[in-house]
């Protein structure tokens, strides 16, 4: 211990300081809490984007879904997936960042201590980014399969058609 406060400079008697969140107010942290950071900052957020989010899809699914049109399966495949897609890449973050929020929010009302866990919520929290990536990429290199496996049997077809004649 003497090291470190020879190595920050720092006085035997200097009082080290360390915040913290919690749902309580407690004289050491000013009598602060975090549930105006919680009402007013992170769940309208949530609120907004994820009802606006919610809002979009069923308007696309309903726009999406014609009543009395007669429509192909290949286009009626393709609506589905394009509706699959962007429910995923609406929730993954949501799913990605879930688990760690739910435990920061766990501990901060249990009052227990995060230790290492916050490494976990930092790194899950920067893979959302990629996560999303992966998902797109998947999502186009199954559809670019997909079209170059069609394309190959129409031509197929085309080919053994023209034999024919």
């Amino acid at each position: 211990m003497l090291s470190n406060l020879s190595l920050k400079g720092m006085a035997e008697d200097e009082p080290v300081y360390a915040y913290a969140a919690t749902m309580n107010l407690v004289p050491e942290n000013n009598n602060r809490t975090i549930i105006p950071f919680v009402l007013v900052a992170t769940l309208p957020s949530y609120v907004w984007s994820y009802g606006a989010f919610i809002v979009t899809t069923v308007l696309i699914y309903r726009a999406l879904r014609t009543d009395g049109v007669q429509l192909t399966q290949r286009t009626l495949t393709m609506q589905r997936r394009f509706l699959r897609m962007q429910i995923l890449q609406g929730f993954v973050p949501l799913f990605v960042c879930g688990f760690p929020v739910t435990l920061f929010i766990g501990n901060i009302v249990a009052g227990t201590s995060m230790d290492r866990s916050t490494i976990m919520m930092t790194a899950s929290i920067f893979a959302v980014p990629i996560v999303q990536a992966l998902v797109s990429l998947t999502f186009v290199r199954r559809m670019k399969r997909k079209a170059e496996s069609e394309s190959s049997s129409s031509t197929a077809r085309r080919a053994s058609s023209r034999v024919a004649h």
